[in-house]
């Protein structure tokens, strides 16, 4: 992958590997699922995997299709995830040399 700034604050990646890509759309999925979980999705609420009825536990192993649209968003909410804990484990790294 490429990461190009284009502005202060903009940055565009280019040339992404499929193993990049499933690793952002898993991060998407896990920043939603943990929001969700802690109230802060609108009127959805998660609850812990262990108060999960045994019905959905079952059913979760199917395989589902999602949109060219969601799998953008997804892609694009865990790409940002990921830059952003590049950044916080920067300045921890820079906190610990000072």
């Amino acid at each position: 992958m490429k990461v190009k700034e284009l502005k202060e604050c903009d940055i565009q990646l280019t040339d992404i590997t499929e193993k990049e890509y499933n690793a952002m759309f898993i991060e998407g999925l896990k920043v939603l699922v943990k929001e969700a979980r802690d109230g802060k999705v609108g009127d959805y609420i998660v609850l812990p995997y262990e108060d999960t009825p045994d019905l959905f536990k079952e059913n979760s192993k199917n395989t589902v299709k999602v949109d060219d649209e969601d799998a953008d968003a997804l892609v694009q909410v865990g790409a940002v995830s990921m830059i952003m804990k590049g950044i916080k484990e920067m300045e921890n790294n820079e906190k610990g040399k000072v």
